[in-house]
């Protein structure tokens, strides 16, 4: 169509691109009215009032669009796709660039879609009119149900879609308040654009500027909290929290935070402690890089909801610790996921918050501390906090072999007073761990009932460690082991064992329930054959030939390649009676899955 921007005189770079998305507003005008005859229901809904404003609109649409059309002459248009093929379509030219100009002015169309990008679904709602002359109007509409069911369709809503569909009315407002509201943050932290404003001072102008930005910032977050302390109605459906001090990191890098004073963060902290003091249903707590005090301490075991405590970059004085380990702060009996994560500088006092969880089911620790790769927890954490009497689920990671002896050790001090509860345990390794270390752990676990065993970082790869935890894990279903190949490899990728596949499934005949299986190891999966040489032979069949046999099925070239990929697991299958998957993973992803389907006489197949 020659109505474009070049004719126009518009400057390519100086596009408003939003223009060009006005063609899927007509589209979905388009849809609608389809929706209509056809009896496709959309969010918005299929009755009267709805349909009486859209057909006015589609009228008057209609009516501007077939006078727009006798302004517009078609020929057949051809263009040559490839060597030999003719693709041949219409084009469309105006004669009347003036009443093209005035209906997109109108209609608010985009200049680009062009006329030839309109007449499609014009033409498409046209048919289905045809087909169709009828309107189908809804006999239920939503608000129609009842409030349990809306308040049921809310529970399943992401906050973002539960925020969408509560701007609808002032009643699916008020059904969905309670998850409209249910994730609320407050943070101390410097706006996105902040960087912006400093390119090109010095560092004197820039710390001034931060200190400022820093105040700002303070205010803005207090008159938040002192909202949300005013209205009830919004911290009683808060479920999940997020409280923290982003900015607390660049201040001290900049060494800014001591220019701020010693009771700057007060307000800020005490603002917490009032919320969560209010948030009486949390369900979710996240604390991150901040100093955790008694006070904010005793509002944490004071939410009876409580279930998920996260602790991020956290650091917990030696007072409060002795506070904790005292008993002067109860512990609450709620909380049943605890996630420890260490800041930049090890904070190894956060442990201390383990002794106030006394019934943990999952504990996560990310010590991602690059000045020690060691766990550490207090001995009087560990003699207090029983944790291995209720946990069920423990992530570790990274550490080092220090740091599996630490978790060693923590286990035999809580083994000797209840039988341990462990099921899945996963262990995430700096560089790899030396068998002697894994052995003292396993035969820390022996008596845990562990179904998911998960080694990500081990050294030798030796036949010794799966027959260790074959006889030490019997209940063991899924297990997965990472080799590191090198002191240098860090993450998990492919890696070269010391032993050929086949010799490991000759160990894994001692696995009784094991189902799943995967590891790292490296395997080539098209590795060429010699086969492939007869290709060179003289008076071998031509290529064509080949090519003929191989649509039509006579020939294959499954013997060009060895096929290792497809063939490894076919030794653990046959030793492991129970195994029903097999992997190879690298850092990229699943390399090669294997499911592993038994016939009736034990055989297996693909």
């Amino acid at each position: 169509m020659k109505c474009n921007d070049e004719r126009d005189g518009i400057d390519p770079d100086r596009i408003d691109h939003r223009k060009y998305y006005r063609i899927y507003k007509v589209l979905r005008f388009c849809e609608s009215i389809e929706g209509f005859h056809t009896g496709n229901l959309d969010l918005t809904g299929r009755h009267l009032p709805r349909y009486e404003s859209l057909s006015r609109r589609w009228n008057a649409f209609l009516r501007d669009f077939i006078n727009l059309s006798l302004s517009v002459e078609t020929h057949w248009t051809e263009m040559e796709i490839g060597r030999t093929r003719i693709h041949k379509y219409v084009e469309y030219t105006l004669t009347n660039n003036d009443e093209w100009d005035n209906f997109v002015k109108i209609w608010r169309v985009s200049h680009s879609a062009g006329y030839g990008g309109l007449i499609e679904p014009v033409r498409h709602t046209l048919h289905h009119l045809s087909l169709n002359p009828l309107p189908k109007f809804q006999k239920l509409c939503l608000l129609d149900l009842p409030v349990e069911i809306l308040d049921h369709i809310f529970s399943f809503a992401a906050v973002e879609k539960a925020r969408l569909l509560s701007s609808v009315c002032q009643k699916l407002r008020e059904i969905g308040k309670p998850y409209i509201f249910i994730t609320r943050t407050l943070k101390l932290d410097l706006p996105s654009g902040f960087w912006k404003n400093v390119v090109g001072k010095d560092v004197e102008e820039t710390n001034q500027l931060m200190l400022e930005t820093i105040e700002a910032c303070k205010t803005d977050l207090i008159k938040q909290a002192k909202f949300l302390l005013g209205r009830h109605d919004l911290t009683n459906v808060v479920g999940t929290l997020w409280l923290g001090n982003p900015a607390m990191q660049t201040m001290i890098r900049f060494g800014v935070n001591t220019l701020l004073g010693d009771t700057f963060y007060e307000p800020i902290f005490k603002a917490f402690k009032n919320v969560l003091l209010n948030c009486r249903n949390l369900r979710n707590l996240t604390l991150s890089k901040a100093d955790i005090s008694v006070d904010i301490l005793q509002a944490v075991v004071s939410l009876r909801q409580l279930i998920v405590l996260d602790f991020r970059a956290c650091t917990i004085p030696q007072t409060v610790i002795q506070s904790v380990l005292s008993g002067k702060i109860i512990p609450t009996p709620s909380v049943l996921n605890l996630v420890l994560l260490e800041g930049e500088s090890p904070t190894f006092n956060i442990w201390a918050s383990v002794a106030l969880c006394p019934n943990l089911r999952t504990l996560s620790v990310l010590n991602f501390s690059s000045a020690s790769d060691t766990l550490e927890p207090s001995i009087l954490v560990s003699r207090r906090s029983k944790v291995f009497t209720s946990l069920e689920r423990l992530y570790v990671g990274p550490v080092g072999n220090a740091g599996v002896i630490d978790l060693t050790r923590w286990i035999e001090l809580n083994v000797a007073e209840a039988p341990l509860k462990l099921t899945h345990l996963k262990i995430s390794a700096v560089t790899g761990l030396d068998d002697r270390f894994l052995f003292q752990l396993l035969d820390a676990l022996e008596s845990a009932p562990l179904q998911i065993l998960v080694l990500d970082g081990i050294k030798e790869g030796s036949f010794e460690l799966f027959d260790r935890i074959a006889a030490k894990c019997p209940n063991l279903m899924g297990l997965t082991v990472f080799r590191r190949e090198n002191t240098r490899q860090r993450q998990t990728k492919l890696a070269t064992w010391p032993h050929a596949s086949y010799e490991y499934a000759s160990h894994f005949s001692a696995f009784q329930c094991l189902r799943h299986f995967s590891w790292n190891f490296r395997v080539e999966f098209f590795e060429q054959t010699p086969a492939s040489m007869r290709y060179f032979e003289e008076g071998y069949i031509s290529e064509v030939e080949i090519y003929k046999r191989l649509v039509s099925g006579e020939d294959s070239r499954d013997d060009d390649y060895f096929m290792d990929g497809y063939y490894v697991a076919y030794p653990f299958a046959a030793h492991c009676q129970t195994l029903k998957s097999f992997a190879v993973i690298s850092g990229k992803g699943m390399d090669n899955f294997c499911y592993i389907k038994r016939k009736d006489n034990q055989q297996f197949q693909w």
